[in-house]
């Protein structure tokens, strides 16, 4: 029994390095089956996650949402150089009014 549950979980853990989420979860449901769920629930639900992750649609929102971030970044930093190259420049006249 358990040479069983260390071969379930020693391919569940290969299969998950190799990226093999959907088969690594299969073997920690069927760990979990035979020796209770609250010892593989988090592994199973790890391996949801990155398949989440794998589906074209979850890929392409994070992509869109990075790009759309970067995009506010370069518009909100362009605006603050601006405005401190303004302020720079009205300082630089005061200071030459000045003398």
């Amino acid at each position: 029994m358990e040479k069983i549950m260390g071969t379930l979980i020693k391919l569940a853990v290969e299969n998950f390095k190799q990226g093999n989420y959907q088969q690594a979860k299969e073997y920690y449901q069927k760990a979990s089956d035979a020796y209770g769920e609250e010892l593989f629930k988090e592994n199973i639900t790890i391996c949801e996650r990155y398949l989440s992750l794998d589906t074209p649609s979850a890929l392409s929102t994070d992509q869109e949402s990075v790009t759309l971030s970067e995009k506010t970044q370069l518009i909100q930093t362009q605006a603050l150089l601006e405005y401190y190259y303004t302020q720079s420049q009205e300082l630089q006249h005061k200071l030459m009014d000045v003398k």
